[in-house]
C-alpha cells in the first residue's frame, strides 16, 4: 500500500476551542460577524456560536522544516496494521505512530524493547484491566503534534472526529469501507496485544514527489 504526500515545508494546522469546559480539536474556528464559525472535520458543515459559549484555545499554523522532510520523509516511522471496524466489521488499514510515552520522538523499533515499556507502564489500568498490559506507549490520538503531521500526509486517511469515549475531537483513521472513526483507545489495545506477542507491524510504505522524479 503506498500513499502520497508532498515534500519539504508541511503546513501544519492546530485548532484548540474550548466549550462547557471541555476542549476539542476542530478543523477550522474563526471570528464571523461577532460569532465563532466551527467546522469540525474536513467535510463538515458550518457552527456558528456566541462567542459567549465557546472560545478559540490555539489558532495557529506552523511551517515544520526538518532534515528528513526535505529527504520527502516524514519525521517519525509510520506502521500499519488491519484492524476490524466496530460498525461494519469490515478489515480497515489503520495508520499510526507508535512512539515511547514518556520520550515522544523516539520511535519503537522491532523487537520491542519490553523492558523499557514495562517500566512506563501504567499500573492501575492494568490492575483495573488486566487484559492487556498497558505499556507506556503513544499511538495516533495521544500526540497532537504528531497527529497533524499524519492527516496532513494522509488526508483521505486521517480526519478530525468527535470520540463520544473522551468527548473530545482529535484526528482518527477512517474505515476504508464505510468511513467510521477509529479512535484511538482500540488502537491502543491492538498495539498492545501485538507488541505483548513479540508480533511484528509492518510499516507504511509511500511515496514522495521526489522518489517520482
Amino acid at each position: 500500500m503506498k500513499n502520497h504526500y508532498t515534500e519539504g515545508v508541511i503546513i501544519i494546522k492546530t485548532i484548540l476551542v474550548k466549550a462547557n469546559g471541555q476542549k476539542f480539536q476542530v478543523y477550522s474556528a474563526e471570528e464571523v460577524n461577532n460569532k465563532i464559525c466551527v467546522i469540525f472535520n474536513k467535510d463538515g458543515k458550518k457552527y456558528y456560536y456566541n462567542k459567549q459559549s465557546i472560545e478559540i484555545l490555539e489558532n495557529k499554523r506552523s511551517n515544520f522544516v526538518l532534515e528528513s522532510y526535505i529527504k520527502g520523509k516524514l519525521p517519525f516511522t509510520v506502521y500499519t496494521f488491519k484492524k476490524e471496524c466496530f460498525r461494519c466489521h469490515g478489515l480497515t488499514n489503520v495508520i499510526t505512530y507508535i512512539k515511547y510515552k514518556y520520550s515522544p520522538y523516539d520511535d519503537l523499533t522491532y523487537p520491542w524493547d519490553i523492558n523499557r515499556l514495562t517500566n512506563s507502564q501504567d499500573i492501575f489500568a492494568h490492575i483495573m484491566d488486566p487484559s492487556i498490559e498497558y505499556f507506556g506507549l503513544s499511538v495516533i490520538g495521544n500526540l497532537p503534534k504528531f497527529d497533524s503531521i499524519l492527516m496532513n500526509a494522509f488526508p483521505d486517511r486521517i480526519d478530525v472526529r468527535y470520540s463520544n469515549t473522551t468527548k473530545t475531537s482529535y484526528p482518527m483513521n477512517l474505515c476504508e469501507h464505510c468511513g467510521t472513526p477509529q479512535g484511538n483507545y482500540y488502537i491502543y489495545r491492538q498495539v498492545n496485544e501485538m507488541i505483548d506477542d513479540m508480533q511484528q507491524i509492518d510499516i507504511l510504505e509511500y511515496t514522495t514527489l521526489e522518489d517520482e522524479k
